[in-house]
């Protein structure tokens, strides 16, 4: 197809497939008034650069990426060389906003190229609900959840976070203060206190087992797809039993790199 603007991006890593001559010339010549070539270096600096391609390059008006345009008169000159002349930095500004437009005509939605992740569900709400261990080993948990997702904390959490002050190493320790710090000072997502409903739990489970009560929490926005984040392998097993979905840290954070 043509447009009107064309935005060709080369990076600096296997620039070969891009610049090949025939796949050049598709890309090069689609736009009907503009084509804008960016790259990650001067594109006379690739070695795979065939002379072709070269020639279409240094007939190109070059910007340094600061004020000037470098503009080549593609008339000869008496030593038939292309006449490279720098425009001025005023005219520069004109140039550049009268020849270079972006319009947009609408937006991708970049989820659907997402990895889908297993845990959550199309159809209902996903509530995220994190174990203490989790706060320990990764106090800035929350930054990394998305948004758009509630994430429900039980009372008991930060009850174990203050009394593991005084139990765990240093650095543990100061992990624990700053998950406290975190949650005290978070205002970017919805976070739902809640006391646990020992009462929900099986007549198997320990009442009042802290780990229990944290699954009890769990247990009320069960008809939601509440997700328990946890490394503790008990924990994750007793979620299983009772149908709550689970998810370990180190699984987590792989699905979720930033």
């Amino acid at each position: 197809m043509t447009v009107d603007y064309a935005i060709l991006y080369i990076p600096g890593r296997n620039p070969g497939f891009a610049l090949e001559d025939r796949r050049f010339n598709v890309a090069t010549s689609r736009s009907l008034s503009t084509t804008l070539i960016i790259s990650d270096m001067p594109l006379n600096e690739f070695h795979t650069v065939s002379p072709t391609v070269l020639q279409f390059i240094d007939n190109c008006d070059k910007f340094d990426g600061k004020t000037d345009v470098w503009r080549t008169n593609l008339q000869e000159s008496e030593s038939s060389d292309p006449i490279v002349q720098p425009i001025s930095e005023e005219k520069t500004a004109s140039t550049v906003s009268s020849t270079i437009g972006l319009k947009v005509v609408g937006k991708i939605d970049i989820s659907q190229f997402e990895r889908k992740k297993k845990e959550l569900s199309m159809t209902k709400k996903n509530y995220y609900i994190i174990d203490t261990n989790v706060f320990v080993d990764c106090p800035d948990i929350i930054s990394k959840i998305d948004r758009k997702y509630p994430i429900i904390l039980s009372a008991k959490v930060p009850d174990e976070l203050d009394k593991m002050k005084i139990k765990l190493t240093e650095e543990r320790r100061q992990n624990a203060e700053k998950a406290l710090r975190n949650l005290n000072n978070e205002t970017q997502h919805e976070i739902l206190y809640e006391f646990a409903d020992t009462p929900l739990l099986p007549d198997d489970f320990d009442k009042r087992s802290p780990d229990n009560m944290i699954l009890s929490v769990a247990l009320k926005y069960k008809e939601q797809n509440p997700i328990m984040l946890t490394s503790d392998n008990g924990l994750q097993l007793k979620s299983k039993l009772l149908g709550i979905t689970t998810i370990s840290l180190k699984k987590f954070l792989k699905n979720n790199l930033r």
